[in-house]
Parts: structure tokens; C-alpha cells; sequence
């Protein structure tokens, strides 16, 4: 018994002498607003006037913009890297009239001028090309036409 009296008044007194101590940290909760990003056209992508029963015929991004390819200016964050998204195969459809058999075209394999960062001002051309399908012999005469969409990220 005298040992355990001991302990306990020797832990008494050795934790007696200490207060609980506590330690605060100081952060931040830091951002910077950019620039939104904005994507507007200049031109369309332009296929040849042909007739019935033509081959595909293949639009190229290019590295220039002409008569073509379609156009478009971007504008944002000045060096900010970006990511351009074309649209798939299967999304784009080409119609006249009610669009029913012979009255559509399908535009695939689109291709761009690879744009992947903003200039010091923040401004890039992006070029896009395309690729027609080839028209049935019986393709409807007509004026053809599709939106497409082009997406651009941070």
C-alpha cells in the first residue's frame, strides 16, 4: 500500500505543475477571378457546290484562315492553356427540305489547327475542317446546312 501512495502522490505532484497547452494556426483561403473565356465565329466551314452523286470531299483545318475552313476568334485569359473540344462523328447533319431520304449530307472527321494556349493577349485563331459524305446519286438539289458546335475550356 505505501508504493501505491507513493505513485500517486509523486504523479500528483509532477502533473499538477503543468496547464494544458493549446497552438493556433493562421491560413488563407486564397483565388484570382480570370477572365471568362469566350469563343465567337468569324466564318463558316464551306463545302463545294457539286452535284449528285460526288465524292466525299475533305475541308483542312489549315494554319490559315481562307475560304473554306471555318473561322473563329477566342479570347480569355492571357497564356492560359485551353482545351478545344470538335464535335463527333454522327453529330453533324447537313439538311434541305424536311431533311427526309436524299435531303442530308453527314459532315464527320473534323479537324482543327490544334489551338491549345492563349497568346500574351489573350487571343487565339482556331481553324476548323471537315470531311462531306458522299452524295447518293439521287442527293436532293438544294442549299445544305448544319450548326456545329465547338467547345472551349480553362
Amino acid at each position: 500500500m505505501k508504493h501505491v501512495l507513493f505513485i500517486a502522490t509523486v504523479a500528483t505532484m509532477i502533473f499538477s505543475g503543468y496547464q494544458a497547452q493549446a497552438a493556433q494556426g493562421l491560413g488563407k483561403a486564397k483565388m484570382r477571378v480570370v477572365t471568362a473565356v469566350a469563343i465567337n465565329k468569324v466564318s463558316d466551314l464551306i463545302f463545294d457546290d457539286v452535284g449528285a452523286g460526288a465524292a466525299e470531299e475533305t475541308v483542312p483545318a489549315d494554319s490559315t484562315d481562307n475560304a473554306k475552313n471555318a473561322s473563329f476568334a477566342i479570347t480569355g485569359e492571357p497564356s492560359r492553356p485551353i482545351t478545344v473540344t470538335l464535335p463527333s462523328d454522327g453529330v453533324v447533319v447537313m439538311a434541305t427540305g424536311g431533311g427526309g431520304a436524299d435531303e442530308t449530307i453527314a459532315v464527320n472527321s473534323f479537324t482543327s489547327n490544334n489551338v491549345t494556349q492563349l497568346d500574351v493577349a489573350g487571343n487565339a485563331e482556331l481553324l476548323v475542317g471537315a470531311t462531306r459524305a458522299a452524295l447518293s446519286a439521287t442527293q436532293v438539289a438544294g442549299d445544305y446546312e448544319a450548326n456545329f458546335t465547338v467547345d472551349v475550356v480553362y
